[in-house]
């Protein structure tokens, strides 16, 4: 029973995924917008998920922070096209949580909010 309930949290990351939809509502509401609002939502999920992805499976802390950073960034970069982008910034304080000590943890979400 324990061995199933430890596969499922193993998944339990993946599932916040769904908050990418915040991307998708600027150029669905948008009446001006066009195909290259949609290609720009496909380009900051393909280069959002990587970056994802690796930051969940690292325990490196100097390569967590470059993600953060590189997460960040693309936050910063998306909202030029697209507002939603701004949900990147809470993947990354969530992130931001597995930094250790947790003393630069609270720092880094702090700085983030």
């Amino acid at each position: 029973m324990s061995e199933n309930r430890n596969r499922g949290a193993r998944y339990l990351p993946y599932i916040w995924l769904v908050y990418l939809a915040a991307l998708f509502f600027q150029p669905a509401q948008d009446p001006t917008a066009g195909p290259a609002d949609w290609v720009a939502v496909g380009v900051l999920i393909a280069a959002f998920l990587p970056l994802y992805r690796t930051a969940l499976h690292t325990r490196d802390q100097r390569r967590m922070a470059v993600l953060l950073a590189a997460i960040v960034l693309l936050a910063l970069l998306g909202s030029l096209v697209n507002t939603g982008s701004s949900v990147f910034l809470v993947y990354a304080a969530a992130l931001a949580g597995r930094l250790e000590p947790v003393r630069r943890a609270v720092w880094v979400i702090a700085a983030l909010a």
